[in-house]
């Protein structure tokens, strides 16, 4: 059965130095293991931590060990706005129901930076 672990927190406080030598532990535990690591972080510093250069889509990474590790730097913004460009109608529309805001200011504010919104696109990309 596949598991899913996430590492959340204050920005600055080691996620994707940890995240990444969870991945490379777990990767190496049994020869059958197959582990993905995917970042969300806009700043882009897991090729950093596993002094690879990523791509856009999913890289396998060679290590010492039994299992196989693949990592992936999502770009969040790109994806968000994939995201809203399939669905920003619908979305507007709903919110504008509920709320006293107009559809203008609605779609002005989903153009802008929301706090979450990597995150979001790292659930759109798992889907």
């Amino acid at each position: 059965m596949p598991e899913l672990a996430f590492f959340i927190g204050k920005g600055g406080v080691g996620k994707t130095t940890v995240s990444a030598a969870y991945a490379i532990h777990r990767a190496s535990q049994k020869s059958n293991s197959r582990v993905l690591l995917v970042s969300a972080d806009p700043a882009h510093s897991l090729a950093d931590v596993l002094q690879k250069k990523l791509g856009s889509s999913r890289m396998n990474i060679p290590q010492k060990g039994r299992g196989k590790l693949a990592a992936w730097e999502i770009d969040s913004a790109k994806l968000f706005r994939h995201f809203l460009d399939r669905h920003k109608r619908d979305l507007v529309e709903t919110i504008e129901r509920g709320s006293l805001f107009t559809a203008g200011e609605i779609s002005s504010l989903l153009e802008t930076t929301l706090p979450g919104m990597s995150e979001i696109a790292a659930l759109l990309a798992i889907q």
